[in-house]
């Protein structure tokens, strides 16, 4: 549950209480550890529950991202990561003749020729940066495994990754907290979806939210831009 940021230790004694209720105890909610309250999805939760639960500071992503959380060790998401890295490494490995139609199609678009692609050469579209492929070929490009961070660009050409660009599974841990702080889940934060306190000009954020704010790294006018 690393949207929450205070131990025990810091919470309050109606914050203590309403943990207690949901069933956790000091150690279990330090340690983040599941709870068969979280089991239960946010909508059936009875209101005492929901109302303890809003207490120590979950919404209804936040909620749901701590179920999932609790139960995927961080190992099997960078097992996972992997994975999928691995298998789009083995994808741009593998030989014409052998590819699938939807890879076919995609290197084709690229504008990768059979000999190209077995002799592992880079069509001049590689040398195009990230932002500026056509739709087509963006799509192309995901389809190879291709996305902003391992993209060849042009040469010379060194991709700076900003928070806003890194997967969830990329975050750390501090910033997947603040993420959830100004009300993120890791679904909408893939998806890059808009936040509602980013409609808050910085002048009307809490401190607690601009400190939230300075770990994804915005100043005032990157977030009043934003």
């Amino acid at each position: 549950m690393d949207m929450q940021c205070l131990t025990w230790q810091y919470m309050s004694p109606a914050q203590r209480a309403a943990a207690g209720v949901l069933g956790f105890t000091q150690k279990s909610w330090d340690d983040e550890e599941y709870v068969p309250a979280l089991a239960t999805a946010w909508g059936l939760l009875p209101q005492n529950l929901r109302d303890a639960a809003k207490e120590v500071g979950f919404t209804r992503d936040a909620w749901k991202a701590a179920a999932r959380e609790t139960t995927e060790s961080d190992s099997e998401d960078d097992e996972g990561a992997d994975e999928e890295d691995n298998q789009s490494d083995n994808k741009r490995r593998e030989s014409w003749l052998n590819l699938d139609d939807a890879t076919l199609v995609a290197a084709t678009v690229l504008g990768y020729t059979r000999d190209m692609w077995d002799k592992d050469e880079t069509p001049p579209l590689h040398g195009t940066s990230w932002d500026s492929l056509e739709l087509h070929q963006f799509l192309a490009a995901k389809v190879l495994g291709f996305d902003k961070g391992n993209w060849p660009g042009p040469a010379g050409e060194e991709v700076m990754l900003g928070v806003y660009d890194l997967k969830w599974r990329d975050l750390s841990e501090k910033q997947r907290c603040a993420s959830m702080f100004l009300g993120y889940s890791p679904e909408s934060w893939d998806r890059q979806e808009k936040a509602p306190l980013e409609d808050v000009r910085w002048k009307d954020l809490s401190a607690a939210h601009k400190a939230a704010a300075r770990l994804l790294d915005h100043t005032e006018d990157t977030w009043d831009d934003f």
